[in-house]
């Protein structure tokens, strides 16, 4: 879900396969974000991607993703992200093992995703951040 997609003069310009030294994979990232909005992309048997140009407030999906990788700004600058009622969208929007990871380590948020009911790990970060967030849905 994106509600302001980066523009493809921008992704095609990012280089990022070859700044993460996986220039290999440059073909792919440029397919990701080139695909079609709104229909489902098989890249492989285990990965179907489907890009949606809505908001996170339309996110209405009951069991449908088996991860959500949550990339808001900070709790900070857009706190009704990382609180509920909206954890709890998130929470049924996945399906039953799936998993919702995010950069966002803040005990609220955390204290936000088990109160919807997921199960709550604190994993170790990139380079620079401590940790990160991942949470599964029993």
């Amino acid at each position: 879900m994106e509600a302001h997609p980066v523009p493809p003069e921008v992704f095609q310009e990012l280089e990022y396969p070859f700044l993460l030294k996986v220039p290999e994979h440059a073909d792919l990232f440029l397919r990701m974000h080139s695909c079609l909005w709104g229909v489902p992309q098989n890249f492989d048997p285990l990965f179907v991607l489907e890009k949606r140009e809505i908001s996170f407030e339309q996110i209405s999906d009951q069991e449908q993703f088996d991860i959500i990788y949550m990339d808001a700004f900070a709790p900070t600058a857009q706190p009704q992200f990382w609180e509920n009622p909206f954890i709890q969208q998130l929470y049924n929007a996945l399906k039953q093992g799936g998993i919702l990871t995010t950069y966002c380590a803040k005990g609220s948020f955390k204290r936000a995703l088990k109160e919807a009911g997921f199960s709550v790990v604190a994993v170790p970060g990139p380079p620079g951040k401590r940790e990160m967030t991942t949470a599964y849905k029993a």
